[in-house]
């Protein structure tokens, strides 16, 4: 029997483990715009898997003398249960391996194995092992029951098991390594965003990890009289976390750099050109050029142009990011539009951060070189659809900054992003900078528009 402070030592480590486990259930589970859905509910099945282990854990913790008969079922089922998380980690790098842009559903990732000679023999060559294993360890290979020494000096019953079941786990455990592990890695050199794809990195490190944890406590250190299951979880929740917290970045990035069409539709009986309707002459949004500076006047509701602006890039098939400020009348005014992209401006990041929020993403307000580096990286993804930017404002850039560094990045801007299918529009406050300022600001500019009490007029 386990002593009271090793009961207690061990009680301490479960609820902590059950904790994260449950955390990283509710930061994979929030990910409702993944865009790896197979993936993202084959790791919370592993996450639930996972919680079900510790408590038949605590089970075995709280029974002090369990039986024999449920010793031999614990050591079955959680065998059991360890191999369909490995076949469910599987099937995770394959959703990502083969879907690795816009994911897909259960049936959607099997039709891709089964349409791929390859990866059909392996997988369900690997599941047929997996059964087979499954089989021979609940039904012939009976495990001993044994009392070991707990690490916190206690004796406790624990089971040992016959070198052929520690074979078949090792087996399963190589498996992974050469076969499922690498497929993250392959996939992860698919992906253009530096950030997702050193993410998908990080995941098979840690799923190795927990791997070889396992085969250590329960393959040698279980063999040789000692138990160090709450260590061994508490290691496995750790490292779970962690690829929950990676997934839930990556899933989170790559949703918000998915551009591919989804077929967006204009809501009946509502205008397709409010912005150009704006314009004298009606004007198309589209011949205007595609870098635009507009000059708005603070007392006039200017928040409404620009949401006509984006609706009508919208409706023409384009894919709008925003840059602002979370509070900002602009924000408010487009939060409520599908499909918006938000760069939040932020003083408390110095690179581009995910939020819980697939479509908005935090990046340094006042760090140009970051600024640069996201609106080439967003114009870059023109080549799969057409993309339009929204920066708000440049009066506050200058506020927070500076006036020299805030032309520097316009001028440059200007210089690596002129693609056609590329829309900018920049807001600046009337009246916020000097006349010397101002006049520089415009001169970058091909096109210029003005809103005050006269309504959207061209300037230039």
């Amino acid at each position: 029997m386990v002593s009271s402070l090793g009961l207690y030592a061990s009680l301490v480590i479960y609820c902590f483990t059950l904790a994260i486990e449950v955390i990283s259930v509710f930061l994979v589970y929030r990910q409702r715009a993944t865009t790896y859905p197979s993936v993202r509910t084959s790791l919370l099945g592993v996450y639930i898997i996972s919680i079900a282990i510790l408590f038949l854990e605590l089970t075995r913790l709280f029974l002090v003398t369990p039986s024999d008969t449920f010793m031999i079922f614990y050591a079955g089922i959680g065998v059991t249960l360890v191999l369909l998380v490995v076949v469910l980690l599987t099937l995770s790098a394959l959703g990502i391996y083969l879907r690795p842009k816009q994911g897909g559903s259960f049936d959607d990732l099997f039709q891709d194995i089964l349409s791929r000679k390859r990866e059909t023999v392996i997988f369900f060559s690997f599941l047929a092992y997996v059964l087979f294993s499954a089989y021979i360890i609940d039904f012939f290979e009976r495990p001993n029951v044994v009392i070991a020494k707990d690490i916190f000096q206690g004796p406790i019953r624990s089971v040992t098991y016959e070198p052929i079941t520690i074979g078949l786990l090792a087996g399963v455990l190589v498996f992974f390594m050469i076969y499922p592990s690498p497929l993250f890695f392959l996939a992860a050199r698919k992906i253009p965003n530096d950030q997702v794809r050193r993410n998908l990195t990080i995941l098979p490190i840690c799923y190795i990890g927990i791997g070889i944890d396992l085969l250590i406590v329960e393959g040698y250190l279980t063999q040789v009289g000692i138990t160090a299951n709450a260590v061994a979880y508490l290691i496995w929740g750790a490292l779970f976390s962690i690829t929950a917290v990676v997934f839930s970045n990556a899933s989170t990035v790559s949703s918000f750099f998915d551009v591919s069409s989804r077929g967006r539709t204009v809501q009946a009986g509502v205008s397709k050109r409010p912005f150009s309707e704006r314009l004298p002459k009606n004007q198309d949004i589209l011949q205007l050029g595609n870098s635009i500076l507009l000059e708005v006047d603070p007392v006039i509701k200017y928040e409404d142009v620009l949401r006509d602006f984006a609706s009508e890039l919208i409706s023409n098939n384009y894919v709008v990011f925003v840059f602002t400020s979370r509070g900002s009348p602009v924000f408010a005014a487009l939060s409520s539009l599908k499909e918006m992209r938000f760069y939040l401006l932020s003083a408390s990041v110095s690179y581009v951060k995910p939020t819980s929020e697939p479509y908005h993403m935090l990046i340094p307000q006042t760090d140009f070189a970051v600024l640069l580096d996201a609106v080439q990286r967003t114009s870059e993804l023109a080549a799969n659809a057409k993309i339009g930017l929204i920066f708000d404002n440049l009066s506050d850039m200058i506020t927070n900054s500076d006036f020299e560094g805030t032309y520097k990045f316009l001028k440059r801007q200007n210089e690596v992003v002129n693609d056609p299918t590329v829309i900018k529009l920049f807001l600046m406050i009337k009246g916020a900078q000097d006349v010397k300022q101002t006049n520089l600001i415009k001169s970058l500019f091909s096109v210029h528009l003005a809103n005050d009490s006269r309504g959207l007029t061209r300037e230039k």
